[in-house]
């Protein structure tokens, strides 16, 4: 029995280092399962953080100022990090309307890098995760006009400034020899398969009009639903063409905010002198009252390249 004894006290040593190795490897494989996956959490906030802090200061300085950008981005970044635990940075690069945010992880300690639960044991303290985001500003030329109608850019004036866009004066800056926007046209924007909105090509030339006075029967519903509301209208320096055939050149989108209106087929809204005064649409008026306005669109389906009306596309561009 003593031989026994001696035998199993013997292999205890061997056991001791067995089980030493083997939690060692099960450590490994918890590193692997927990401290990557917790990892791949991170970079999931990290870019989201990223992603709101690019939007965030292109919305808020229009790409043309990088003053505060740091502040901002890190602000952005660690409200969409538990714990608020990361960093963030950001550039703009003004000439090419472009802001590009950084997010990195950092500890609770506030050291760089994602402190690892079980990872040390195989040398592996932190975790550095980082993530990136661009997002772009830009006038849009070419996209879908949800109103399709379009002002010749001599009616842009200053942000804020009532006016009355009349479509049956004959004021030569303006209008076609027939005293409309263009023969026929009367500013309206051909709808794509009967539908209210207009698709705006960036084909010189491509966009066409839709002969007639009266509002499209499609867009009733749409012009009510804008009533005092800012509607991102196409703009145009040249028209040509006569009836269905006809066309407008558009350069742009401007933000207009719908006060007033009159049109043929009696879609009427506060057109009268006792609302607008002088600015009123009454007799054989047929027009828009309203004001332009700056505003920031967040819509991604819009093509860059237009002149500026105040009208700014922020996206994301990774």
């Amino acid at each position: 029995m003593w031989r026994l004894k001696d035998r199993l006290e013997d292999e205890s040593g061997a056991v001791a280092v067995t089980v030493a190795l083997l939690t060692v490897v099960l450590l490994g494989f918890a590193a692997i399962s927990i401290d990557i996956g917790a990892n791949y959490a991170e970079k999931r906030q990290l870019q989201n953080g990223a992603d709101a802090a690019a939007l965030a200061l292109a919305q808020d300085t229009l790409c043309k100022s990088a003053l505060g950008a740091t502040a901002a981005a890190d602000s952005w970044v660690r409200s969409n990090v538990n714990g608020g635990n990361a960093r963030g940075a950001a550039v703009i690069d003004i000439a090419r309307r472009k802001v590009t945010a950084t997010a990195s992880a950092v500890g609770s300690d506030g050291q760089p890098g994602r402190q690892n639960l079980f990872a040390p044991v195989i040398g592996s303290d932190r975790s550095q995760i980082s993530a990136t985001a661009s997002a772009g500003c830009g006038h849009p030329l070419a996209g879908t006009a949800a109103l399709p109608l379009t002002f010749h850019k001599c009616h842009f004036v200053a942000p804020g400034v009532k006016i009355l866009v009349q479509y049956n004066t004959t004021a030569p800056r303006c209008n076609g020899i027939s005293g409309n926007v263009a023969p026929g046209n009367f500013g309206w924007l051909r709808g794509t398969d009967g539908d209210c909105s207009a698709l705006i090509s960036t084909s010189v030339y491509a966009t066409p009009g839709d002969s007639g006075n009266n509002i499209p029967s499609a867009c009733k519903p749409e012009i009510e639903r804008l009533r005092g509301a800012v509607a991102l209208l196409p703009i145009y320096d040249v028209a040509g063409g006569t009836g269905s055939g006809g066309w407008f050149h558009i350069v742009g989108f401007a933000g207009f905010k719908i006060e007033g209106y009159r049109f043929s087929g009696n879609p009427e809204y506060n057109w009268q002198n006792n609302i607008h005064g002088d600015l009123s649409c009454t007799g054989n008026c047929r027009g828009v009252i309203g004001r332009y306005v700056e505003t920031v669109s967040l819509e991604s389906e819009f093509t860059m390249g237009g002149q500026d009306f105040g009208v700014t596309v922020v996206n994301l561009l990774d």
